[in-house]
């Protein structure tokens, strides 16, 4: 839905690029500028970093678009594509992605630029082309955010943690397909799983060696239980698909449990950021004898 939503954001941006020419040039700018920050936060995700690219594109937009506005589209959708290309496992895909939104908004542009405004029939039909085109770059996979956030982890990590991490992300992009059939609760619970786990990841790092050997235990059950919940996933489809009543009700289980776990994972990643107990104050030394008698001679 987010990716239909940017979309029809661009579509937007270019079939309205002549009425911001007679705007006020502060207020089509901030027009830019917010266009360009949704359009990015819809393709890559809401992150600092997706919210800068997008400004950044919405400024390379103004300034171009006085040079070709073929360009100017291209840039913003490149922007916008920018924090998304930078979740790929390989450069060479990121390059990919950035190359495939500069060629995509590129022709879309052209498309929009040369037939909007001869008639409506074809202009609208132009328009749909543009939105089409414009969509193209999603044809290349990323990582989503959780993921990309498990393969960070796991490459700063050491073992065991790094094994723990390398089959959670496995686990991950295997469940790819299977998540997009489930219901929108399923889906943020087994979310809420994974980033629970990135979660006492980050934990284990920050930890000396006496907490480290717990939080490992810990996180090896949940990758287990993430696993025990991937294979219930397995037996759904497979259920669905051989036409027999899909096993809702341990799912939901499952999700609960697994929501549990994540809520005391939590309380023990917490646990794992305060300050260890005060140590026991030293005991007070034994008075001297010979200065006691001293003082008694003194006295």
């Amino acid at each position: 839905m987010r990716a239909i939503a940017a979309v029809l954001v661009f579509g937007a941006a270019l079939v309205g690029r002549h009425h911001l020419e007679g705007m006020d040039p502060l207020l089509a700018a901030s027009v830019a500028v917010v266009l360009g920050v949704v359009l990015s936060v819809l393709v890559s995700g809401p992150s600092a970093r997706s919210i800068a690219a997008g400004a950044l594109g919405a400024l390379a937009h103004t300034w171009l678009e006085k040079i070709d506005p073929v360009l100017a589209a291209s840039a913003l959708l490149a922007a916008a594509h920018a924090g998304r290309a930078m979740r790929s496992d390989h450069l060479v895909r990121a390059g990919l992605v950035v190359g495939g939104a500069l060629v995509a908004g590129a022709t879309s542009a052209w498309v929009v630029e040369s037939y909007v405004g001869v008639s409506w029939t074809v202009g609208g039909a132009a328009v749909g082309i543009s939105l089409v085109l414009a969509a193209a770059p999603w044809v290349l996979r990323v990582d989503d955010p959780i993921t990309h956030q498990l393969r960070t982890l796991a490459r700063r990590s050491g073992p065991p943690l790094r094994k723990t991490l390398v089959r959670a992300l496995a686990t991950r992009r295997r469940l790819a397909d299977e998540m997009a059939t489930l219901p929108p609760r399923d889906v943020a619970a087994v979310d809420a799983a994974f980033q629970s786990l990135a979660t006492l990841a980050v934990a284990r790092l920050g930890v000396g060696p006496a907490r480290a050997e717990a939080l490992d235990r810990r996180i090896a059950a949940h990758a287990q239980a993430i696993g025990r919940a991937r294979r219930v996933l397995i037996a759904r489809r497979a259920a669905v698909s051989l036409g027999t009543p899909p096993a809702v009700s341990e799912l939901r289980a499952l999700t609960d449990a697994l929501e549990v776990e994540t809520d005391a994972y939590t309380d023990a990643e917490r646990a794992a950021h305060r300050d260890p107990p005060p140590a026991p104050a030293p005991a007070a030394a034994p008075a001297d004898p010979k200065s006691a008698d001293a003082d008694g001679t003194a006295a």
